[in-house]
C-alpha cells in the first residue's frame, strides 16, 4: 500500500466504506484491478467518493500499459515502458503519457504510481505531468488535461511498437522469407486469458486478426494457453510440415504447455523462428536451429500492430485450424 494511500474492496462506494474512509482520514486512495471494471464506473466511485469525503482527495492508480494495469478494458493498450525504452524516442514517451494521462484524469484518476527507473519512464512521466496527473517529482499542469482520443492513441500504440521492434531487430529481418514462401505461424489463444491482460475485444481471435494482415503465404494455427499432449503434438505434426515455422510464445515460465510446445516445436521443425511474448524473455528458449525474438515485454496486441512492417503484403493468407 501506498504511505497515507488507503486501499479498499469492491468497485461501489458503500455507505459502510465511505465510514471507515472517513475515519481513516486518508491522504488518498489507491485503486487496484478489484477496484475497477470499466471507466465509467471509475468515473462514477470517484465521483461519488469525492462527493461524500471531499474535494482534497487523491485517486491513484499504476498503469503503465503493457502487463502493468490495472484496467482490462476502456483504455489505450498501449505498450509497457520497457518497449518504451527500447524505442528511446523521447517525444514518443511524452507523447504516450500525454494521451494515457488524458484517459486517467477523464475518469478522475490524479495519480500514477508508474515505476521509476529508465530515461523514457522519465519523459512518459512529464507527458503525464503535462496533462494534471502527479506522478514522481515534479509540477504538475492542473488544467492541462483535454478529452482523450481513441484514434491517437491506437496511433501512438502502433508507433512505439514499431520503434520498439525496428530497435530491437529489424522487422524486415524477423521473417527473412521470399513471397509465396511456405510458413506456419503458431498463436497462443489469448481469448483464453482476457479476463486477466488488457486485450481488446477485437484481437482475442488473434489469428482472425492476422490472417488478413500476413503477406507471405502463411498458415495460422491457435493453440491453447496450456495445451494438452494432443494438442502439443498435433500443432508439432502441422508445424514440422511447412517450410518454417514462427511461434509466439507467451510466458513459458508461466505456463509450462507453452514451454513444452515449444520443446516439440524445436524437436521437430528445421527451421524456427520464436517470438517471445510477456515475461518469456530467456534467450535460451530455443535450439541452435531457431531464432529467439524479444518483444519487449508488450502484449501480443502491440506486435499485431506491427504486423505491416514484419510482413510483406503480395500473398492472400491461407486458413488453418
Amino acid at each position: 500500500m501506498i504511505p497515507d494511500f488507503a486501499e479498499m474492496y469492491g468497485i461501489e462506494a458503500t455507505s459502510e466504506l465511505v465510514r471507515e474512509l472517513r475515519a481513516a482520514h486518508p491522504s488518498g486512495i489507491h485503486l487496484l484491478r478489484r477496484n475497477i471494471e470499466t471507466p465509467d464506473q471509475v468515473r462514477e466511485l470517484v465521483r461519488t467518493l469525492t462527493r461524500e469525503l471531499g474535494d482534497g482527495l487523491d485517486f491513484a492508480v499504476r498503469h503503465e500499459g503493457g502487463a502493468v494495469t490495472p484496467f482490462v478494458r476502456g483504455v489505450t493498450p498501449f505498450p509497457g515502458i520497457e518497449a518504451l525504452e527500447i524505442a528511446a524516442n523521447p517525444v514518443l514517451a511524452r507523447e504516450v503519457g500525454r494521451a494515457m494521462g488524458n484517459e486517467l484524469a477523464a475518469m478522475g484518476i490524479t495519480v500514477n504510481l508508474i515505476s521509476e527507473g529508465g530515461p523514457m519512464a522519465a519523459e512518459m512521466a512529464i507527458g503525464l505531468r503535462c496533462v494534471g496527473i502527479k506522478v514522481g517529482v515534479g509540477a504538475v499542469v492542473p488544467d492541462g488535461a483535454r478529452e482523450p482520443d481513441e484514434a491517437e492513441g491506437i496511433a501512438l500504440a502502433a508507433d512505439v511498437a514499431r520503434e520498439a521492434l525496428r530497435i530491437g531487430r529489424d522487422p524486415l529481418l524477423l521473417l527473412p522469407l521470399a513471397s509465396g514462401s511456405r510458413t506456419g505461424l503458431i498463436l497462443p489463444r489469448l481469448g483464453d486469458i482476457g479476463d486477466r491482460i488488457p486485450i481488446p475485444v477485437e484481437l482475442r481471435s488473434t489469428a482472425a486478426v492476422l490472417r488478413p494482415r500476413i503477406g507471405a503465404s502463411v498458415g495460422v494455427l491457435e493453440v491453447a494457453i496450456q495445451p494438452d499432449d494432443r494438442a502439443i503434438g498435433m500443432a508439432a505434426d502441422w508445424a514440422q510440415a511447412q517450410g518454417a515455422a514462427v511461434f509466439c510464445c507467451f510466458d513459458a515460465q508461466r505456463f509450462p504447455g507453452q514451454r513444452r510446445l515449444l520443446d516439440a516445436l524445436v524437436a521437430r521443425c528445421g527451421r524456427l523462428v520464436v517470438v517471445t511474448i510477456g515475461n518469456s524473455a530467456d534467450a535460451d528458449l530455443a535450439g541452435a536451429r531457431s531464432t529467439v525474438v524479444r518483444t519487449c515485454g508488450f502484449q501480443l496486441c502491440q506486435l499485431l500492430a506491427a504486423a505491416d512492417s514484419i510482413f510483406e503484403s503480395s500473398v492472400v493468407t491461407g486458413k488453418q485450424r
